[in-house]
């Protein structure tokens, strides 16, 4: 079995950019903006069955369907890490030591649904982690990976702590 997430979950160690980069990361996010439709994103994550991580396990791809279209109205993208469910601790080991990933899961999520801005809620407790999440996203707002037209295509994505 191929480990897609886990494998950054190295004690001690934070996946910066260059160590992401160095793992084929935001090539997915390059490959999706430069040749995918909006409606093929959500189609092949209908296809991949990914669910989400909440504790019900919901279709991603099906979730995605439901956000109207172009209903001139603003779009945003809410990315929970409050773990409310009792015994969980996902969402620290994923923002402590794979920031990256959570950021080009939002760039994919956000572009399926045609949002400019996201927002990442981190229960107070977590504040080695946010100021991980903040580093983490400086540096793709180094690499244009966050910001104006990211990837040089002509789509802006903004990220908020």
């Amino acid at each position: 079995m191929k480990k897609i997430l886990s494998r950054f979950f190295i004690p001690g160690k934070t996946f910066w950019i260059e160590d992401y980069e160095r793992e084929g990361g935001y090539e997915q996010a390059r490959r999706v903006l430069e040749g995918f439709t909006r409606e093929a994103v959500i189609d092949e994550v209908k296809k991949s069955n990914l669910r989400g991580l909440g504790g019900a396990g919901f279709p991603c791809g099906m979730k995605w369907s439901f956000v109207p279209q172009n209903t001139g109205k603003p779009v945003y993208l809410v990315v929970n890490a409050d773990e409310g469910e009792p015994g969980t601790f996902k969402d620290k080991y994923i923002l402590r030591h794979a920031p990256h990933a959570l950021l080009e899961g939002i760039i994919l999520a956000a572009y399926a649904n045609n949002v400019h801005k996201a927002y990442v809620y981190i229960r107070g407790e977590y504040s080695g982690p946010a100021q991980i999440l903040e580093r983490a996203i400086e540096e793709a707002r180094e690499k244009n990976y966050l910001g104006k037209q990211i990837f040089g295509r002509s789509y802006d994505l903004e990220v908020v702590v």
